[in-house]
């Protein structure tokens, strides 16, 4: 009764164990418990930072529906946020405001750079180059599938914007966490700013 059972379901959908998992993959996880809760999704995504024996060590990275995947790029916002970090620390910079969100229209897809701080479009290369360190987005990009990221400035209010616009499609105030990555298009006219 007072046993539960971890499987992760890896990239291609296949069940592993626990003791199957591989260090810097990323899983969606799935619990059986005693009390009868029988392969639950929990929509939580973990990646496996290091083994100790067979025992693997992991951290959440983010929710397994803040995923995006317009041409087979599979970006998840933990991957995301992980980029948002290096490209950070490395610019010495630290936004309160980040996003990335794929930006369509008739001719090509790509993603948006959205941010609220001082910004060239230097920016934008160096994103590409973290984000290229997933091989479903590198290999988009290789087959021009996808353009290169673009740069969008936004105002200091644009957390209220995003906010207001989760609402606006029936999400509570206190659902609504902030997010590396959105599934979304379209911010460009819902946030207050312009394309650098």
């Amino acid at each position: 009764m007072r046993s539960h059972y971890l499987e992760f379901h890896d990239a291609a959908g296949r069940v592993r164990r626990s003791s199957e998992l591989q260090q810097d993959h990323e899983y969606n996880v799935v619990l059986t418990t005693g009390g009868g809760l029988w392969r639950y999704r929990l929509d939580d995504r973990v990646v496996v930072d290091g083994m100790l024996g067979p025992t693997p060590f992991i951290r959440l990275v983010g929710k397994s529906a803040q995923l995006s995947d317009r041409v087979g790029e599979k970006l998840s916002d933990g991957f995301v946020a992980s980029v948002f970090l290096k490209l950070f620390d490395a610019a010495q910079t630290r936004p309160s405001f980040a996003m990335l969100a794929p930006d369509v229209d008739t001719k090509e897809s790509r993603y948006t750079f959205y941010i609220n701080a001082d910004a060239t479009e230097e920016i934008c290369t160096k994103l590409d180059g973290l984000l290229s360190a997933n091989p479903h987005y590198a290999y988009c990009r290789r087959l021009g599938q996808l353009c290169p990221p673009r740069l969008f400035r936004v105002s200091d209010d644009a957390y209220r914007s995003y906010c207001q616009r989760l609402q606006a499609m029936g999400k509570r105030l206190g659902d609504i966490k902030p997010a590396g990555l959105s599934p979304l298009d379209g911010w460009s006219s819902q946030l207050n700013g312009h394309y650098i």
